[in-house]
């Protein structure tokens, strides 16, 4: 009888364990996966200044194949994530495209590793939000840093 016992409790035991060690907890899609969309420009603050006034077509359109279409400051390139998926880096030849100069008469201040006659020139973007509809990052420090905020929801087109 105490055999009997003893086979059970191991047999309860060892079942206990397998259940638990081969149920996982679904992490959902990672930062590659979210960040691959079309992001309509909400907000921007840098120093003294900020906006929440863009236009329908002021997007990132981060593509599965590592490219990027930015239509208000930054113009296109390629991307990686990088620091397990919590920066985005940048890159694309030529100095940046200045579309906000044009568009509202603004300078968007950055700093890069590059010059203004680098063949390639990057930039680093820290994500501090992002789920399926809401993406958030940053870029610079201090006085210079620049917060960006994007949602999944075209802007009217009359936003101005």
């Amino acid at each position: 009888m105490k055999k009997i016992q003893l086979l059970f409790l191991l047999l309860v035991s060892l079942t206990t364990s397998v259940t638990f060690t081969s149920c996982k907890k679904d992490d959902g899609p990672d930062n590659q996966t979210l960040l691959v969309k079309k992001w309509y420009y909400k907000s921007y603050a840098s120093g003294d200044f900020s906006t929440t006034s863009f236009y329908a077509d002021d997007y990132w359109d981060f593509k599965a194949n590592g490219t990027f279409e930015e239509t208000w400051d930054w113009g296109s390139g390629n991307y990686t994530l990088i620091n397990d998926q919590k920066t985005i880096s940048i890159s694309f030849p030529g100095p940046r495209k200045a579309v906000a100069n044009m568009k509202l008469g603004n300078h968007v201040s950055g700093v890069s590793n590059g010059t203004l006659d680098s063949d390639i020139r990057t930039f680093e973007f820290n994500i501090t939000k992002l789920t399926a509809t809401e993406l958030e990052f940053t870029y610079g420090s201090g006085e210079d840093l620049q917060t960006y905020k994007f949602s999944t929801t075209p802007n009217p087109v009359d936003n101005r």
